[in-house]
């Protein structure tokens, strides 16, 4: 039998070789880049492969460990099959993210070596805050990876819209955070401990009145502070700004990464911890779920801008993962884990392919009308958008048809038959804003093309090597799960069975 703290370090070493990889890199690069025989752009050129380089190896260090489970240093940290999947699945996007934006990552930041390490130092953060069995080791964690997202969104030295896009996540993402921790203290103080296992059989056990209002409180505070960094209705304003702002190939990372960890904290202590409240937050995420998908609709459908256009789709999106995370019941966060999963999956080459045109736009944003006559000069781009905005409109039989289906699926079997029905005709009113940009992308009226031709707005776009595999390669994934969804719906199921 092993000694207490190697059984420790080795179920938490993924986070103890990314810790040390990444002071070893900021060390390496910042000695480095200030002597003045070094080109700058070397040194981001080792950054971004030094990054990639430590990424790969630590994704092969979570498939060595990938069975190992249990506490670590007291109680600490907690490792299991789940927080082994959703590890790996951030560590597949970040690094199609580095391989993605390969090419323009050097035109973007041709002298900064910083933007990879933050990248890292996020990483990082989530692997702390899915490992962490604590609500102070959650709240710290989650702070190390918004101020890395922060810098990243301001990082565009050039764009006053990056500065204020920064500037208004860090006011927001601090004022979330504040919400968060008060939640965090009630609980604490009412409770004696902070500890997620602990709480649990406290609270599973009714050995304390439940219906006190500090600990209703704290709970509330915790879930409005969750939902803020989510971007649910009703906090959903800051996002499309946010997005708006950011630089392209950040935005890419802040639409995939960050909702898939928040997610799954909002899991992890809604059903391992909060359980018993759940005649709170039942109704409570029910009604945010709804207005998300109200608000994000028909955001989306009054849009011309086509970031803002996919940054309202996405709070359709989690809304519908919330609304199905409401039920409180099995069936119900089984299937919000099946639609975050593929919603990730098929958003992956959306943002990605609106990053491509615009690296060849390369000024000011992307308008719909732009897009008009786009299968003229780029088929197999347009074909790939169009195939891939059918799946998350959820047109049978594509991978997004069985996550929205499965939601009404949980609804149903939970006796929420109104809001069933009223999400279903709020789907297909989604389905018509993306229709709208195929139309745009297919079929155009006889004075758009004059207008078209006298404005030159067509361009061809050119994919390369990298960008073409990975593309492909989420494509294929999306057909395959359209064709047997399986795989994804029982990995769903075993991070269910762990976490219900």
């Amino acid at each position: 039998m092993l000694p207490f703290y190697t059984d420790s370090f080795i179920k938490i070493f993924p986070e103890i070789f990314i810790g040390l990889s990444i002071c070893y890199l900021l060390v390496f690069c910042s000695f480095y880049g200030t002597k003045p025989f070094i080109k700058t752009l070397d040194i981001q050129l080792v950054s971004h492969r030094a990054s990639f380089f430590i990424l790969f190896l630590v994704s092969f260090l979570l498939l060595n460990s990938f069975f190992i489970s249990g506490f670590s240093f007291f109680g600490t940290f907690f490792v299991s099959f789940s927080t082994q999947i959703i590890k790996l699945f951030s560590l597949v996007f970040v690094l199609s993210f580095f391989f993605f934006g390969s090419s323009t990552f050097h035109k973007q930041y041709p002298c900064s070596f910083e933007f990879f390490i933050l990248v890292l130092f996020s990483i990082f953060g989530i692997f702390i805050i899915v490992n962490s069995n604590d609500l102070l080791g959650i709240y710290l964690g989650l702070e190390l990876q918004s101020l890395c997202i922060y810098a990243l969104v301001s990082s565009s030295k050039k764009s006053a819209f990056s500065t204020e896009a920064g500037l208004k996540y860090f006011v927001m993402g601090a004022f979330s955070s504040g919400l968060l921790l008060f939640g965090f203290s009630l609980i604490y103080g009412f409770a004696g401990t902070s500890h997620i296992s602990v709480l649990s059989n406290l609270f599973s056990v009714n050995f304390f009145d439940i219906s006190s209002i500090f600990i209703n409180i704290g709970v509330l505070l915790f879930f409005i502070g969750i939902l803020f960094k989510l971007a649910v209705s009703p906090w959903h304003m800051w996002a499309p700004d946010v997005y708006e702002g950011a630089p392209s190939n950040v935005a890419i990372f802040i639409s995939i990464s960050p909702k898939i960890f928040i997610f799954y904290v909002l899991v992890k202590l809604s059903y391992s911890c909060f359980f018993s409240f759940s005649f709170i937050w039942g109704p409570f995420l029910l009604a945010c779920g709804f207005l998300s998908i109200v608000f994000g609709s028909f955001g989306a459908l009054s849009q011309k801008k086509l970031k803002r256009f996919f940054v309202f789709s996405s709070i359709s999106h989690i809304g519908y993962c919330i609304v199905s995370l409401s039920c409180s019941s099995f069936l119900g966060l089984q299937n919000s884990f099946f639609y975050i999963f593929l919603y990730l999956i098929i958003s992956f080459p959306l943002w990605s392919l609106f990053v491509l045109t615009l690296s060849f736009r390369q000024k000011g944003p992307i308008y719909l009308d732009e897009l008009e006559q786009f299968f003229k000069y780029n088929s197999f781009y347009s074909f790939t958008f169009c195939i891939i905005l059918f799946s998350i409109a959820g047109i049978p039989p594509l991978a997004g048809f069985y996550s929205k289906i499965f939601v009404f699926f949980s609804l149903m079997e939970s006796n929420i038959v109104l809001a069933s029905v009223i999400i279903v005709l709020l789907g297909t009113l989604g389905s018509v804003y993306y229709l709208k940009v195929i139309k745009i992308f297919f079929f155009t009226t006889f004075f758009n093309r004059i207008n078209s031709y006298l404005s030159k707005r067509s361009f061809f776009i050119e994919f390369s090597f990298f960008q073409s595999l990975i593309i492909s390669y989420f494509f294929i994934f999306i057909l395959f799960f359209g064709i047997n969804p399986s795989f994804p719906y029982i990995v769903a199921h075993l991070i269910t069975l762990e976490n219900y």
